[in-house]
């Protein structure tokens, strides 16, 4: 996306497809050309634990941390 992005504790919903997920893989969500502005949500929906990661500059990342026993 180009430009700022901005979000409101906004929850990221993830459906990982073709086969289980390693543990501390990321995925990529997003990229952005200008500045974060506010935070997600520290809850990601998913099958898997998972944490949301802007630690990368202009990259929205979730990383699997875990199962939580609805797989």
């Amino acid at each position: 996306m180009t430009g700022d992005l901005t979000v409101n504790s906004t929850t990221i919903a993830v459906n990982l497809q073709g086969g289980l997920p390693q543990l501390g893989m990321s995925y990529s969500v997003l990229t952005y050309s200008g500045a974060l502005n506010g935070s997600f949500n520290p809850t990601v929906k998913s099958h898997f634990a998972a944490v949301v990661d802007t630690s990368i500059l202009n990259q929205v990342n979730v990383t699997i941390t875990g199962t939580n026993g609805r797989i």
